[in-house]
């Protein structure tokens, strides 16, 4: 088509955004943004930012962005569409209304759970008004809400809409698009943020099982699902077979993803628990120090999941002996989820159980006990005071936290 017409003829360009979105969905991510690049320069030359073709463009390029880990560039890219949309369409277009779903999604990859989800309850409110309660646009802003309050610690709220979602599905008999197959995913990781291990685990293996049967096992979201079970694995007891889903994990993001990926690094930390619980500190720490390396020059010192790395690397320290520099990394962790989340989020009650253990090590009891004291009130003032991780924490034990991969 580009030789009859040219490479800046409308026709081409539009099949060309079509010819970006194939390249993402086969995992060329690379190529469709570099096309998706050349695309939107030749169409706002040729036709302007207010032309359907270039508005099209532009919104799955904020998709393809967000597939490289730029979660920052696809957000600014989201913003500036936002106004556009909504004045060449309407505020409760359906159009508009995946651009705000998008903006969404961007503030939930930087951690910013509380903007994304007042965004997501915005366009739930609209698409339920307009496409009632169980068609996909609204299951898919319920979704995402779902995520918004696990990150924001209210695990059992998130269980309950997740739940709900899938029992849609089901009665629908929806078939296993990735849509349905993420909501597999997130299920089973709701189940295990709440506490019920068991559940999870056998949710997780469903999940992985269907996506490398229907996806493949180097689709990105098969791996993150994998990246998920690790932590089944390593919480139903099966040590040797987290650290072999780990191990090949890590080994198939660094091959789709990239090495410094947010959720390659992911799966590094991940593994990195199950290491240490198997006597091996030094393996973990060099694995967590990757990932909080990454994790920081990818999404910043505060976000959630560098938090977590961190989190875990004062356990790796504390098991290989250096205890003032576990309390150490441990003070940072605290300061800074209470900073992020507040006194009373599930991470930050954790760092609190294990700095406290820190303490002690290091010599300092009196502020040891007065943390500790501090730490099982919270947990008995929280939602879920007889979670595993407050059981946990009651009897002396360092608590670990998994992290999530972040999905477009």
């Amino acid at each position: 088509m580009a030789r009859r017409f040219g490479v800046d003829d409308k026709q081409t360009l539009a099949l060309a955004v079509q010819v970006s979105n194939a390249l993402r969905f086969s995992g060329r991510w690379e190529e469709s943004l570099r096309l998706q690049i050349d695309n939107l320069e030749r169409l706002r030359a040729r036709f302007g930012e207010e032309d359907p073709v270039y508005l099209g463009c532009a919104r799955v390029h904020g998709v393809g962005l967000r597939l490289l880990g730029r979660y920052a560039d696809a957000l600014r890219n989201d913003l500036e569409l936002l106004p556009i949309f909504e004045r060449e369409f309407r505020a409760d277009h359906p159009h508009t209304l995946r651009i705000r779903s998008n903006v969404a999604v961007s503030l939930r990859c930087l951690g910013r759970f509380e903007e994304a989800l007042r965004h997501d309850e915005e366009t739930l409110a609209e698409r339920l008004r307009i496409f009632g309660p169980v068609e996909h646009p609204t299951l898919s802003s319920e979704f995402g809400l779902s995520r918004d309050l696990r990150g924001l610690g209210r695990y059992e709220d998130s269980l309950d809409l997740i739940r709900k979602i899938n029992n849609v599905l089901d009665r629908k008999d929806s078939p296993w698009n990735q849509f349905r197959l993420l909501v597999a995913i997130d299920f089973g990781v709701a189940l295990r943020r709440a506490g019920f291990y068991e559940d999870a685990f056998a949710q997780g293996r469903k999940a992985l099982g269907l996506h490398q049967s229907i996806l493949g096992k180097e689709h990105r979201q098969t791996l993150q699902s994998a990246t998920n079970l690790i932590n089944d694995h390593r919480l139903h007891e099966d040590l040797a077979g987290a650290q072999r889903l780990g191990e090949e994990t890590v080994l198939g993001l660094e091959k789709v993803a990239g090495v410094d990926h947010p959720n390659t690094l992911a799966a590094c930390a991940n593994l990195a628990i199950v290491l240490r619980v198997r006597n091996n500190p030094g393996g973990a720490r060099r694995l967590d120090e990757r990932a909080v390396e990454g994790l920081r020059s990818a999404v910043g010192d505060s976000h959630i999941s560098t938090l977590i790395a961190m989190h875990n690397l004062a356990s790796d320290l504390a098991a290989l002996g250096e205890v003032r520099e576990a309390r150490r990394l441990g003070e940072t962790v605290l300061e800074q989820s209470l900073a992020l989340h507040g006194p009373g989020h599930p991470n930050t009650l954790a760092a609190m159980a294990n700095l406290s253990l820190d303490r002690t090590a290091d010599g300092d009891p009196d502020a040891a006990r007065r943390l500790r004291e501090e730490m099982l009130d919270g947990y008995r003032r929280s939602p879920l005071p007889d979670h595993p991780d407050a059981r946990l924490a009651a009897q002396y034990g360092r608590v670990n936290l998994g992290i999530e991969p972040m999905n477009d």
